[in-house]
């Protein structure tokens, strides 16, 4: 460019203020379109919310609210609580294997806690998900407190060996 136009006076007093013209346009245009973006996700929320609450009326209806509280879920029952798990999630009951399960532990509330530990040998990671979501979900007071994961070499790329610990407590 040229040094004169630099210069010139008329290029700083028109064109920058052009400039920034242009530039709070822009942002204003993309304010009002975070605006609309934020009242249909206000919109959709309300939604959710709406559907959620007609699934638990339904749910209530047909007799499965006991998922929804510990209140009408079983207790967990070991190696046989374990198939259930691995057939809802479509695991063959022969990759399963109970590999412990040390004396149960008196907790400070007076509850007694167990802890089990499977394994899983050459099974999908969806299916993990879904022994441990199940047993989760399905059973009362028992959480995953230890999964540990191994790929498993020379089979598909899906494939995996897994160390899942359960505690729950009676």
């Amino acid at each position: 460019m040229n040094r004169a136009v630099l210069q010139d006076r008329r290029l700083w007093m028109i064109g920058i203020p052009a400039v920034l013209v242009l530039a709070a346009l822009v942002s204003l245009n993309q304010m009002a379109g975070a605006k609309r973006s934020a009242l249909g996700q206000v919109t959709t929320a309300a939604e959710v919310d709406k559907n959620a609450a007609k699934i638990i009326r339904l749910r209530v209806q047909s007799g499965q609210a006991g998922a929804l509280g510990n209140g009408d879920r079983p207790r967990f029952l070991g190696a046989a609580s374990a198939t259930e798990c691995a057939e809802a999630s479509k695991i063959p009951i022969r990759l399963v294997q109970q590999v412990s399960s040390p004396e149960p532990q008196r907790t400070r509330g007076g509850q007694v806690e167990h802890q089990e530990r499977y394994t899983l040998q050459g099974v999908r990671l969806l299916q993990v998900a879904q022994f441990v979501d199940y047993a989760e979900q399905h059973y009362a007071n028992l959480k995953c407190s230890n999964l540990v994961l191994t790929a498993l070499e020379g089979k598909t790329p899906d494939s995996w060996s897994a160390v899942v610990t359960l505690k729950y407590t009676e």
